[in-house]
């Protein structure tokens, strides 16, 4: 029996100034570039990201085109910037570029990333997981994203939900039966979530390891996020919307923002992943359904100009 999730976030991004943060860098050779370093907060932020990958362009014609994709995800370890122009909190005040750390500033320390939309399945560990969270069956479906009581879409006020990542479960596992199952799991998804989440596999632990169904898996329902191709690189763009109307007729919560629960039981998988992909591609964006994983590794104790130019490029 699927259900719908909503698990709402607050949406936030990093503070990015024009001199030096204490979780960022500015390089002197170019005051629109810099690093940003692993989240060491308390709480997660979402960045605009860049990295290669698939698409779809519309869910009538099942061919997927690789390019290079944009799109507000997690990735909490290390990122190579450039600033854009936000003219709002809502609009990306810079292009992120994933890379991993190799230093104590990154690799040691850190939040985790949770959801991971990298590599060939998608995987959710542990955000806000408790109750019926930690037993959700396959093709329940998990919306990330974030709630605005009172945000300005097409002119107007209006409650919406700005959403980030289609999560389409295909299995789980216990996360006290991890060590059982690690070998199914990459080096890099090990570093970056699992390693950070402390007691995790413990035998009392309580979360569910969820893997995400994909396009390559199922042509039907499948895990995706909104993204676009090609864009100039000087503006970014907003988060799709999922307006009152819709938010309404998925039983979605618009309120403080603290959302993580079942809205609707014993759904049909198929009919919410087409209502949601209409919506996406109506406001100008495709279905993201892979991305690639970051495979740089860096020293932010070491730096290269030059080097770094060059992944941006």
């Amino acid at each position: 029996m699927a259900e719908l999730v909503q698990l709402s976030h607050t949406g936030r991004q990093k503070y990015i100034g024009n001199r030096r943060g204490k979780h960022y860098l500015l390089f002197p050779e170019n005051p629109n570039m810099g690093i940003c370093y692993w989240n060491k907060e308390t709480g997660h932020v979402r960045k605009f990201l860049k990295t290669k990958g698939k698409y779809l362009k519309n869910i009538s014609n099942k061919n997927d085109y690789e390019g290079e994709l944009f799109f507000w995800g997690e990735w909490e370890p290390c990122s190579i910037f450039n600033k854009l122009k936000a003219y709002d909190r809502n609009v990306p005040n810079a292009i992120h570029y994933p890379v991993l750390c190799c230093s104590t500033k990154g690799e040691n320390c850190g939040q985790n990333t949770d959801p991971y939309v990298f590599g060939d399945h998608f995987h959710y560990a542990v955000c806000k997981q408790r109750g019926q969270l930690t037993n959700l069956a396959k093709h329940s479906i998990i919306l990330f994203g974030t709630e605005y009581p009172n945000y300005k879409f097409k002119g107007k006020m209006q409650k919406v939900f700005a959403l980030d990542t289609v999560f389409v479960v295909d299995s789980s596992i216990p996360a006290k039966d991890f060590e059982k199952y690690k070998a199914n799991y990459n080096a890099i998804y090990k570093q970056v979530t699992i390693s950070k989440l402390n007691n995790y596999s413990t035998n009392e632990s309580k979360y569910k390891l969820y893997n995400g169904l994909m396009y390559n898996e199922s042509k039907e329902v499948f895990s995706f996020f909104p993204c676009k191709v090609n864009i100039d690189g000087k503006t970014g763009f907003k988060r799709v919307i999922l307006t009152d109307k819709l938010a309404n007729e998925l039983n979605l919560v618009i309120g403080p923002g603290v959302t993580a629960s079942i809205r609707q039981y014993s759904i049909d998988a198929l009919d919410v992943c087409t209502k949601i992909s209409n919506e996406i591609l109506d406001q100008g964006c495709y279905l993201g359904i892979y991305a690639e994983e970051p495979s740089i590794h860096i020293d932010v104790n070491r730096l290269d100009y030059n080097t770094l130019y060059d992944i941006t490029n």
